[in-house]
């Protein structure tokens, strides 16, 4: 977190400042959970992203109604904390967020009461690594969930909006 950030007066600790916990990038595989083909493109664009390999998520429970079966693969998931999570802040701020077509900003009604900043992404084509590899992308769409450690929303919204993520 910068230095720039001012410490407001109804924060009497120093360690009361809001700061990132965690960012999770979370990527569905759909209807394709049978195609090992896929789900290791899927791991390689992923891991290209966030320089970490992604875990598989499996199906707990069977479900009859939506072809779920257990220990089936439901979804990719990375988990970026420290460093790691700094740099992907920087590289999505600075690259990625200006290469969205007919983007304003974000809502403010993204972030929750807790603080916890959610949104998705459809086109991955935004990252460079994605955009500059000659196969055609297979990641289509990625959910990102960025967990705050602060005390209430508005303090949250005040690091991101510090941080540079442009909001309505």
């Amino acid at each position: 977190m910068p230095n720039t950030y001012k410490n407001p007066t109804y924060l009497q600790n120093p360690h009361m400042q809001p700061r990132i916990v965690k960012i999770i990038l979370n990527c569905s595989v759909g209807n394709k959970s049978n195609n090992n083909n896929y789900i290791h493109q899927l791991q390689q664009e992923l891991s290209k992203i966030t320089l970490q390999k992604p875990i598989l998520i499996k199906a707990k429970h069977s479900i009859a109604n939506f072809n779920i079966r257990k220990n089936m693969i439901n979804s990719l998931k990375t988990t970026l904390r420290n460093k790691q999570a700094t740099n992907f802040i920087n590289k999505f701020i600075h690259i990625a967020v200006p290469r969205i077509k007919d983007f304003r900003g974000f809502k403010t009604t993204t972030v929750d009461h807790a603080g916890n900043f959610n949104f998705g992404i459809k086109d991955c084509n935004i990252f460079p690594e994605i955009f500059l590899s000659t196969q055609s992308p297979t990641l289509t769409g990625l959910n990102i969930n960025i967990v705050i450690k602060t005390s209430c929303r508005a303090a949250a919204l005040q690091l991101l909006m510090m941080l540079g993520f442009p909001f309505i």
